[in-house]
């Protein structure tokens, strides 16, 4: 759920891929040339294991990592919010 506080957005991993900017960006974002896009192989054993270079997301570039980095954002923007709310 997107909470808003003095323009401070804080939403879920699944409410942010589905922004229309994250969708353009994942679409414009280079397969996996580890996996061919996959997100996984086939080990030896036959078993199938998550892509190393892409943490399983068949992209250059992991949309968890970019994510994350966006979600400390908001976070650092609402901590200073409530340390000058509470000043």
């Amino acid at each position: 759920m997107t909470k808003i506080m003095d323009g401070v957005r804080v939403r879920t991993y699944e409410e942010w891929i589905k922004l229309p900017e994250v969708i353009e960006l994942n679409e414009s974002i280079e397969d996996c040339s580890t996996c061919d896009g996959e997100g996984s192989h086939i080990c030896d054993c036959g078993h199938e294991h998550d892509c190393e270079a892409c943490n399983g997301s068949g992209k250059e570039t992991d949309l968890k990592e970019l994510y994350n980095k966006a979600l400390k954002v908001e976070l650092q923007k609402l901590l200073s919010w409530s340390q000058s709310a509470t000043a």
